[in-house]
């Protein structure tokens, strides 16, 4: 009997390094492409591509990182909203007044 692995959601984790390589390697070979065949330069679009595809990978594995860190620290059971939602609840459970 086939059974699903468990940490389905955790098979699209390690994504981060094979963007960090293969966006840059991938400009770079349209930017090589278009240095021989195309504009027939030095290679400035080979490098200008690299780069790009260097930079666009870092800052899009940056902003997932902050997004999913934002969103775990909402979730965590010591977020100032957790807090208030556990101390309101204690207060009406005592009795009390919550404004």
């Amino acid at each position: 009997m086939n059974t699903p692995p468990r940490d389905v959601p955790q098979l699209n984790k390690g994504n981060g390094s094979f963007e960090l390589v293969m966006s840059p390697l991938l400009l770079a070979l349209i930017g090589l492409w278009l240095d021989r065949s195309v504009t027939h330069t030095t290679p400035w679009m080979t490098v200008s591509f690299t780069v790009l595809g260097l930079v666009g990978s870092v800052i899009k594995i940056y902003y997932g990182y902050q997004s999913k860190m934002a969103e775990l620290a909402e979730s965590s059971p010591w977020s100032a909203t957790s807090i208030a939602t556990a101390s309101a609840t204690t207060a009406r459970t005592a009795g009390e007044q919550v404004p």
